[in-house]
């Protein structure tokens, strides 16, 4: 009779492990899901990476923790790894408690050290962050803050992480020392190399090739036009040349007939004259229709645009013809216009119109006008013309920043290629020098190969544009350096500019 309870306990026996096992299966499933989702919130907060869950979680644990919210992620795949290898929960509330304690110290951290003398509510760590930083900053001062709340980080991150500090230390010491021992050898091998290394001249003939002839100095001359437009002498092989430096050199600038020549006088955009009154008419009669008392009193025809002044009665409002923007637009058959309201120095409001047929503005057109005399900064460029076919041209000095910004197909890199072009037309390479950096490969890579070309990393005759993003940064922190030390001998030689620092070293 024993025989069918003892089968009977056996079944239930393997019924029960086998019902565990997948209950722990599903409960480790359950777990890395939650887990990897919450690390998921807490790195990409955003509705449209993570959905709804992003502002009522996601957001408010950023908002509370800052940055230090990155850490949640090690902290949930640590106590995941923890209590896989260990097969129970690691810890349990003194994990938990280490977990949060972590995060809000890692807040404080970073809160203090964004505002050591005074924490801001606008801190890295966020609110918590920067209310602990707060309080322990106003009695134990920003440096006493600051090593608290990194004492506090790195112990309870020991406890989370289930490493001791005293093996975290003996595997960076090692590390560093091998980087040591590297550093050593390789600065010995140099040692070595360059004892055996032929000195002085010897070693620039024997390392440097024989200098190609340099082209026969090209002397510009300037000679001023009579009608006002200023065009410069043609060089001898038949195209005009930009204005030379005043220190003569062998380099030769390159001839501006390179470029495209601007249109013929039969294309030069501007409307007729029976356009230009019927646009006249078209913009009195919208503002009768609208109740506007107001007459156009002049226009300004130019290569892309037509712009039409407007003087309105007193008691008109500017506000007024801002309004009617869509209504003129439409009226004139126009895709779209700009109202300068008012035209600065002027009692009169600014309509400018699209022309039916736009002329194409080249830079050739601005390099030969009177906006870049020979005397000119070397740092000027060809801006366009101006709405009444006047070319334009500014100096990079006086920018107020250095920053180009715009949509897409709004001309942002036909501006950068205008600015490089034009210093090259005008500069030598030893007097101008351009790093130019671009990751994409699709703007600044034409440039490859011309002698202008610098980068504080690389020799002179390897210079190539940058294209690499790590080597771009590598560059431009060196660039930092050099701008540093320049700063540090104007200072030395009481000169504001660069300017100003030739023109000290011409005396010397």
């Amino acid at each position: 009779m024993s025989q069918p309870v003892y089968r009977y306990y056996a079944g239930a026996s393997r019924t029960s492990r086998s019902r565990s096992a997948a209950w722990s299966a599903l409960r480790w499933s359950g777990s890395l899901a939650v887990a990897l989702y919450l690390s998921w919130l807490a790195l990409f907060p955003y509705p449209s990476l993570s959905g709804a869950a992003a502002d009522w979680l996601g957001g408010p644990i950023h908002r509370a923790l800052g940055f230090a919210a990155y850490i949640i992620p090690l902290v949930l795949i640590s106590a995941l790894w923890r209590t896989f290898k260990e097969g129970r929960a690691a810890g349990g509330v003194i994990m938990a408690a280490a977990s949060l304690a972590s995060l809000i110290s890692g807040a404080g951290v970073l809160a203090v050290s964004t505002h050591p003398f005074g924490v801001s509510p606008a801190s890295w760590g966020g609110m918590l962050g920067s209310w602990l930083g707060e309080g322990l900053a106003t009695a134990l001062g920003g440096f006493g803050a600051f090593i608290a709340c990194a004492a506090v980080f790195l112990l309870t991150l020991q406890v989370v992480l289930g490493l001791r500090l005293s093996v975290a230390a003996a595997w960076i010491a090692a590390v560093a020392a091998d980087d040591f021992q590297k550093w050593r050898r390789s600065r010995q091998e140099l040692a070595t190399r360059m004892a055996g290394a032929p000195k002085g001249d010897d070693a620039v003939k024997d390392a440097a090739p024989a200098p190609a002839p340099a082209p026969e100095p090209v002397n510009v001359i300037a000679e001023k036009a009579p009608s006002g437009k200023g065009k410069r002498q043609p060089s001898r092989d038949g195209g005009p040349m930009p204005a030379a430096s005043k220190r003569p050199g062998k380099y030769a600038l390159p001839p501006l007939d390179l470029l495209k020549a601007p249109s013929g006088a039969g294309n030069t955009g501007k409307p007729q004259e029976s356009e230009i009154k019927s646009a006249i008419l078209a913009l009195e009669q919208t503002f009768e229709d609208f109740k506007i008392e107001a007459r156009v009193t002049g226009y300004a025809p130019g290569p892309v645009i037509t712009r039409y002044e407007v003087t309105p009665a007193p008691g008109v409002k500017v506000s007024a013809f801002t309004a009617l923007e869509k209504d003129i637009a439409r009226a004139l058959k126009a895709k779209g216009i700009r109202i300068i309201a008012p035209i600065p120095g002027k009692d009169a409001v600014g309509i400018e119109i699209p022309n039916a047929r736009p002329a194409l503005v080249v830079l050739r057109e601005v390099l030969e006008g009177p906006a870049l005399p020979p005397d000119a900064p070397l740092l000027s460029f060809a801006v366009g013309l101006s709405a009444s076919g006047e070319p334009l041209s500014a100096d990079l000095q006086k920018m107020p920043h250095l920053l180009v910004a715009g949509a897409t197909n709004s001309g942002k890199s036909v501006f950068i290629h205008s600015l490089i072009l034009s210093i090259l037309y005008r500069a030598r390479p030893d007097e101008v020098k351009f790093l130019l950096i671009d990751p994409k490969r699709l703007e600044l890579t034409f440039y490859e190969g011309i002698p202008h070309l610098f980068d504080p990393i690389v020799p002179a005759e390897k210079v190539t544009v940058v294209t690499n993003p790590k080597e771009a940064a590598s560059s431009l922190s060196n660039l930092v350096k050099i701008m540093e030390s320049r700063y540090q001998r104007f200072q030395l030689y009481g000169v504001r500019n660069i300017d100003g620092y030739n023109k000290e070293a011409d005396k010397r």
